[in-house]
């Protein structure tokens, strides 16, 4: 193979060897992700021993300011190395650019109690990341993850029958989303620009978070920005009474069973449901 082809020529004329021991279904979905590298930029048209390191972390940092969120930016991440791993491979290239994959925290569900709510949103942001109070009040006034309210742009928010809406274009399920907003998440959009990804800088995002997190929550690494998503599926089961189907569309999940392992319920909480079965409803 000619030493000077480029990464869209590698990707179409070798995708199904690039990924060959993976289902169709599988091959199908990392060739679109790789052609959505190919399209970034102009990429596709360089040759592949031009890219190095700062593009790869151009394209993933473009990927997240469209509202995608780190465990798909892995993917994303994986797909490319897959790709300079045969190019490297056909001795194409004589090194594999690669850069490190983002930090998912996974393991014990976390959701947010009352007190520790009231600590978030009282807390004193550093000047400069002042943006950060109005993201965490619009993420607990709809339950959007950071990276859906990252890719909200002015002509998302729409008013419909005297109703404010924010219409996500692109969600982590890959489909299209309308998420409802209180009076709270309309202000706090308002001053974010309607535009979130104006004034967030990724960088400064974590830096703050954990401060805030050492003074509220010290020691505990589940204490992220997701679990406020976390805390109102389960305000929403628990005090609003919301059936799995509601909370499951409200969420926007692709499964019951998702939805499921959003919902915690504290021993407290448990045990008053089972005693106050039969006194809250009657007995026959």
């Amino acid at each position: 193979m000619n030493k000077t082809v480029t990464l869209r020529k590698l990707v179409d004329d070798n995708y199904s060897r690039i990924w060959y021991n993976k289902t169709d279904q599988h091959v199908k979905e990392s060739h679109a992700k790789a052609l959505r590298f190919c399209d970034f930029n102009g990429f596709g048209d360089r040759e592949i021993v031009s890219f190095n390191v700062n593009d790869l972390f151009d394209f993933i940092d473009h990927l997240e300011q469209q509202g995608i969120g780190d465990n798909t930016l892995n993917h994303y991440n994986a797909n490319i190395s897959s790709i300079f791993k045969y190019a490297f491979n056909l001795r194409l290239i004589d090194h594999k650019p690669s850069i490190p994959n983002r930090k998912v925290i996974t393991g014990r569900p976390r959701y947010m109690s009352n007190e520790e709510m009231e600590q978030l949103l009282a807390h004193k942001w550093d000047a400069h990341a002042w943006w950060m109070k109005p993201m965490i009040i619009l993420a607990a006034h709809t339950g959007m993850r950071r990276g859906e309210i990252l890719s909200i742009e002015p002509h998302m928010c729409v008013r419909e029958h005297g109703k404010e809406w924010v219409d996500l274009a692109r969600t982590k399920n890959g489909t299209t989303r309308r998420v409802a907003l209180s009076d709270e998440a309309c202000e706090a959009l308002k001053q974010l620009s309607f535009q979130p990804s104006r004034h967030h800088k990724r960088s400064t995002f974590y830096k703050q978070w954990d401060k805030a997190r050492r003074k509220i929550a010290p020691n505990d690494d589940y204490f992220v920005f997701h679990a406020i998503r976390h805390t109102v599926a389960t305000k929403l089961a628990t005090e609003q009474n919301l059936n799995a189907v509601v909370l499951q569309k409200i969420m926007g999940h692709k499964s019951l069973e998702t939805t499921s392992r959003y919902v915690h319920l504290n021993q407290n909480q448990q045990h008053d449901y089972v005693t106050n079965m039969w006194t809250t409803g009657g007995a026959a």
